[in-house]
């Protein structure tokens, strides 16, 4: 009974690295097999996958590029859904960066942005080793409550996910204050 636990386990990881092999090797891939906007007669030919519908409205945006990494995939390859909140995350904080303001420097002067509200819209599945760009747009900030909203896409531009999330704004005794006009200035594309 013990060997043909090891035997199973020994067949499926030799069908699991024929199946990347073959895969890799034909150039074919689960992702026109999963992507809904990809036609069944598309999928192996040289049609091109939809692009992306880039943010046109004037927000403020800037986009950051990951690889993905194994750690950050299921068993089948694919990047577990939490991943894409936290790639936001990072999404919020690059922009920030690039705009020469850090959440350190927020708390630092007492000010503590929390998220109130996350909504993730998943459109296509991503891989292992694919290469994502998350664009964060600033969407609008009133005072206390700050809105983001996001598009990641993978390197041939395919949406994979778009989300947005809403943030308040904590004091250091957790009470909900109002963000200085200057950050607010910042986040629209009036300071940069």
């Amino acid at each position: 009974m013990k060997n043909a636990a090891v035997i199973g386990a020994a067949v499926i990881t030799a069908a699991f690295f024929v199946w990347t092999f073959c895969r890799r090797a034909a150039n074919l891939s689960l992702r026109a097999v999963f992507n809904p906007m990809i036609s069944w007669p598309s999928t192996f030919s040289l049609i091109s996958t939809p692009k992306v519908q880039t943010m046109t409205d004037t927000q403020l945006t800037r986009s950051f590029t990951l690889t993905v990494r194994y750690a950050e995939t299921d068993a089948q390859g694919v990047v577990h859904h939490a991943n894409y909140l936290i790639w936001f995350e990072e999404g919020r904080s690059e922009l920030l960066r690039q705009l020469g303001c850090y959440y350190s420097d927020l708390e630092r002067e007492g000010y503590f942005v929390i998220v109130a509200q996350a909504t993730v819209d998943y459109r296509a599945p991503s891989f292992y080793e694919d290469r994502i760009t998350v664009a964060t747009t600033f969407k609008k900030g009133k005072g206390r409550l700050l809105e983001f909203s996001y598009q990641a896409t993978n390197q041939d531009d395919v949406l994979v996910a778009e989300g947005r999330t809403r943030h308040l704004v904590l004091d250091a005794e957790r009470h909900l204050v109002s963000l200085p006009d200057r950050y607010l200035q910042l986040l629209s594309g009036e300071g940069s």
